[in-house]
């Protein structure tokens, strides 16, 4: 499945309100050995999130260090097909453009994406699967 920056910045801000929750679904899929997509660009999302709310680079670091360390955790980049695809579903959801690379990403694997953005679970699910990660442990 996908994962967008919402649910990992979740995961690894233990004060967050989506914390628990997007934990038990990286556990749960660590435990059933499940791949995990991201593409490239989510890890500077990522550490731009820790670095400006900590003003720490190096928690920041630490934090896309422990997601590359996850298991089966695959990386793609932004190919021009890719590209294309995610702008044109900008356009058409009415999307952020980093919205729709993940969700042109999700299209093109055909896999879920899991998310904590309301505005990419209400705007894309005539597209792609989409679910938050309480949504995929009780599916």
């Amino acid at each position: 499945m996908i994962v967008d920056a919402s649910v990992w910045v979740a995961i690894f801000r233990g004060n967050d309100v989506q914390h628990e929750s997007s934990l038990e679904f990286l556990e749960a899929v660590i435990a059933g050995q499940r791949d995990l997509h991201i593409p490239t660009f989510a890890l500077p999302e990522v550490a731009g999130v820790f670095a400006r709310q900590t003003g720490d680079a190096r928690v920041a670091a630490r934090t896309v260090r422990a997601v590359l360390a996850l298991p089966r955790l695959q990386r793609h980049e932004c190919t021009d097909v890719l590209a294309d695809r995610a702008a044109l579903l900008a356009s058409r959801c009415m999307l952020r453009g980093a919205d729709a690379v993940y969700i042109s990403l999700a299209q093109s694997l055909e896999i879920a994406l899991i998310t904590l953005d309301e505005e990419i679970l209400e705007r894309s699910r005539r597209v792609v699967a989409v679910q938050t990660p309480r949504q995929w442990l009780e599916g």
